[in-house]
């Protein structure tokens, strides 16, 4: 019996987003049902945000605000975790734990770890939201 091929997938759009970024963001598409407008009008919201928050680490971390450290950290990884549920937005719940006990060496240890993977993260948002 000869099947008949299957037609290649046809778009009738352009593809928002390239196919690095299909590729980097594969798990976050699936959770939107493959909708990379839906997800590339969500990097533009979360974008400006998580850059002023990262920001703001850094004055907590100096004055050891522990509480707006807990809720930087806390906003950052319900803003980051639609595009990524693994490190380093995973690693964030260890700073928000470690901000609530007062732990000021473990904060400053796990963010100075985290934060070039954050800024990574966020500039690839940045080249999402622009992408087109």
């Amino acid at each position: 019996m000869i099947r008949p091929r299957t037609p290649p997938r046809i778009r009738l759009f352009q593809d928002p987003v390239n196919e690095h970024q299909r590729q980097r963001f594969a798990p976050a598409l699936r959770r939107l049902s493959d909708d990379a407008e839906l997800l590339q009008g969500m990097a533009a919201l979360v974008v400006d945000d998580a850059s002023r928050i990262v920001d703001r680490f850094g004055e907590a971390i100096q004055s050891r605000d522990f509480d707006d450290l807990a809720y930087a950290a806390h906003q950052l990884k319900g803003m980051l975790s639609t595009f990524e549920t693994g490190p380093p937005v995973l690693y964030l719940q260890e700073i928000i734990d470690a901000a609530r006990k007062g732990d000021h060496v473990s904060v400053r240890r796990r963010f100075d770890a985290i934060q070039p993977a954050l800024r990574r993260l966020i500039d690839e948002l940045v080249k999402l939201q622009n992408s087109s």
